[in-house]
């Protein structure tokens, strides 16, 4: 897998309660998005995958 692709930037020193708020509102997004729940699913999954190889703690 080429990890360079799913690299986000990653900011040192900002509040936890803003990732808080992205990881929601993407959320959010993904079920406005995402036509079954298979596919939500997939795709939150994903997400939390590029959070993780990005450096981004899982304790949102």
């Amino acid at each position: 897998m080429n990890t360079s692709s799913l690299l986000l930037p990653y900011v040192t020193g900002y509040p936890k309660v803003k990732y808080q708020q992205w990881f929601r509102s993407t959320l959010i997004r993904l079920i406005q998005l995402c036509s079954d729940y298979q596919d939500f699913t997939r795709q939150r999954i994903q997400t939390e995958i590029h959070c993780l190889i990005s450096g981004y703690s899982n304790e949102f």
